[in-house]
């Protein structure tokens, strides 16, 4: 009876690390960036905003004019969405700095390149500019 439940617990411990989300705040990076892309393909704007910082989906927080909804906005409308590239990510603190292509789905190509800050599993804002990235990064920090 000891062998199977110390197995059991050893399964069940086994699934937990796997999934990789198990005691982790907000959502993990893949997650985010998955709903990303569905959003914008399906037009699903609710999906795409859940992942945003409430102030960061209305206001330009980076200073280039990049919302968080002006971005929803034309990647659904330009047939892009963006893809990240997470071995290059940096963080500042709390706030982890995303290297991301926008990958036009209709070209088959990358079609630019921005930078995104992400704290607590909510995308603060974007744009071109990386100082400017890492200064709103600085500060949330």
């Amino acid at each position: 009876m000891k062998v199977i439940l110390s197995l059991f617990l050893f399964a069940i411990s086994f699934s937990a690390i796997g999934c990789g989300n198990v005691g982790n705040k907000g959502s993990s990076m893949n997650e985010i960036f998955t709903d990303l892309e569905n959003a914008i393909k399906n037009e699903d704007e609710s999906l795409f905003k859940k992942h945003w910082d409430s102030e960061g989906y209305s206001t330009d927080l980076v200073g280039e004019g990049l919302t968080g909804e002006r971005f929803y906005q034309q990647g659904s409308r330009k047939k892009w969405f963006p893809k990240p590239n997470l071995d290059e990510k940096e963080v500042i603190g709390k706030v982890e700095i995303v290297p991301t292509k926008l990958y036009s789905w209709e070209k088959d190509k990358n079609v630019d390149e921005i930078y995104f800050a992400i704290a607590a599993g909510k995308i603060l804002g974007g744009g071109e500019n990386l100082e400017k990235v890492r200064a709103l990064a600085d500060k949330y920090k």
